[in-house]
C-alpha cells in the first residue's frame, strides 16, 4: 500500500511539473551565427528548448517588409532603385547584429511563411541588458517598403 502511494504521489508531482515546465518556457530563442540573407531574412542556428538546435535555419524577420535586394522575387515589379535600397537595407541589418546578443520572438498567427521559413520577430540585446526591437529600428530608419 506504502508503494502504491508513494507511486501516484510521484506520477502526480511529476505531472504537475512537467505541466509547469510547459507553460512555464518563453516564446523568445536565442539566435547563434546569424547571417543577413537581405533586409528581412537571416539564416542562423536557433536554439530550443532541452539543448535542442535549428542550425543553419533560414528565418523571415517579422514585423516590417524590407526593400528587396534582387529580382529573385518574381510576384512584383522591382527596380534598380528598390534593388539598392534593399541592398543597403541589409547592410543596415548587419551592422545591428553586431550591438549584441540575438534572439527571436514568436508572433501571433502563422508559425511560417509561404516559402517555408519560420517567421519571428528580431531583437537586440546588448550589454546594458537594453534590448533594440529590429523591426521597429528597420521603420524608422527607412528600411522599409512600407
Amino acid at each position: 500500500m506504502k508503494n502504491r502511494f508513494a507511486w501516484i504521489a510521484a506520477v502526480a508531482v511529476s505531472t504537475t511539473l512537467l505541466l509547469f515546465a510547459a507553460t512555464a518556457f518563453s516564446n523568445d530563442y536565442e539566435l547563434r551565427n546569424v547571417r543577413v540573407v537581405d533586409g528581412d531574412t537571416i539564416r542562423a542556428t536557433v536554439v530550443l528548448d532541452f539543448g535542442i538546435e535549428l542550425s543553419d535555419t533560414r528565418i523571415r524577420l517579422l514585423g516590417f517588409d524590407a526593400w528587396e535586394s534582387s529580382r529573385a522575387r518574381r510576384a512584383i515589379e522591382i527596380s534598380d532603385e528598390e534593388i539598392e535600397k534593399g541592398k543597403i537595407a541589409g547592410e543596415a541589418l548587419k551592422k545591428l547584429l553586431g550591438r549584441g546578443v540575438s534572439f527571436g520572438r514568436t508572433g501571433k498567427g502563422k508559425a511560417r511563411d509561404h516559402y517555408g521559413r519560420p517567421m519571428l520577430y528580431l531583437l537586440i540585446r546588448d550589454e546594458s541588458d537594453s534590448v533594440l526591437h529590429v523591426d521597429e529600428w528597420m521603420k524608422a530608419n527607412g528600411h522599409t517598403r512600407r
